[in-house]
């Protein structure tokens, strides 16, 4: 299903670029981040069907098609901001998850540690433990180089 699913996500992600790209003027970023929020479930979509979308590329055409260039890296972490808690995963998922986030860690470094903060802060509400990239398979590449 990934396969297909990456058609799906191209669909979506051009849909909602093509209707900034028609706005004249530079797009305000409160109204960028309500569009992908508004985006936000194929996120999640694409996790459940096994796709390793890219959102750095997203960001960048979400901001090129926005107009507001110089703020990739905000919209790169506004969309991380809406990935799927790892504990609502099977172990499959959780490997997309990872490399979704890998992927931006490798540009944007302080990804994984934005979002652990993010979950752990998600989780203690509901008094679960406390979630750690530490129990996921894989090492943050960043915290070799400093």
């Amino acid at each position: 299903m990934s396969d297909k699913f990456g058609e799906i996500f191209e669909i979506e992600l051009k849909c909602w670029c093509h209707g900034l790209e028609r706005v004249r003027e530079k797009v305000d970023i409160g109204v960028l981040h309500k569009v992908i929020k508004e985006f936000a479930p194929v996120l999640a979509e694409s996790i459940e069907n096994l796709f390793v979308c890219d959102l750095v590329e997203t960001a960048k055409r979400f901001c090129s098609s926005a107009k507001c260039k110089n703020n990739e890296r905000e919209i790169v972490y506004y969309l991380l901001s809406h990935l799927p808690v790892p504990a609502d995963l099977n172990p499959d998922q959780v490997k997309i998850l990872e490399q979704i986030v890998q992927k931006v860690e490798n540009i944007h470094p302080g990804a994984f540690k934005r979002l652990e903060k993010k979950w752990t802060a998600v989780k203690q509400p509901q008094e679960q433990e406390q979630f750690s990239f530490e129990n996921l398979s894989f090492p943050p590449k960043s915290s070799v180089s400093a």
